[in-house]
């Protein structure tokens, strides 16, 4: 495998300086003697990706899962793999994709991002709009914002309520 260390790295080199298309040549090159690499497998999905390929990519990413890789990769891998999906329609499989990355890594935002857009692409809308809450409330450094955090946190949870004040007493402030 040092082999393939070598040659990925050189590729992945040029992918950065913007070489995407001799970069993908390369290690689809590389697959002759290592198609069972998951690392490789990821890193051309990455680059299909990257230069506009992106219906080629997903089988990359959806082999380098099944090849176990690590999971340094494999949040890139999720991410990688749901946002395709979304993009190219498949919007179910975005959202099992990511939710499983969400659950997962439960502090990498920007799955999280991807996720709440692949939710409103499948019309799920209250669940993309408390991630997206959620997200927002839990990262922002903005005054205006934070000051109501407690609120806004508090109606994530029950975004679909309305007031109605037979239901409520004074007694339900404890809950904010």
């Amino acid at each position: 495998m040092e082999g393939l260390e070598q040659h990925l790295q050189a590729a992945i080199d040029l992918r950065k300086k913007g070489s995407g298309e001799e970069s993908t040549q390369r290690m689809l090159s590389l697959l002759k003697d290592y198609d069972d690499s998951p690392e490789l497998n990821y890193h051309i999905a990455v680059n299909f990706d990257s230069t506009g390929y992106t219906w080629d990519a997903i089988p990359f990413y959806e082999k380098a899962i099944e090849l176990d890789l690590s999971s340094t990769d494999l949040e890139g891998c999720i991410l990688g793999l749901g946002s395709s999906y979304r993009l190219t329609g498949q919007y179910e499989y975005a959202v099992s994709v990511l939710r499983k990355g969400y659950k997962k890594f439960p502090e990498n935002r920007a799955i999280q991002t991807f996720y709440a857009i692949a939710l409103y692409n499948n019309q799920e809308f209250k669940e993309a709009m408390q991630v997206t809450l959620n997200n927002l409330l839990d990262t922002t450094n903005d005054s205006n914002i934070s000051q109501y955090n407690k609120p806004l946190k508090y109606y994530t949870s029950y975004i679909d309520d309305t007031w109605n004040p037979e239901q409520y007493s004074y007694d339900k402030k404890d809950e904010f």
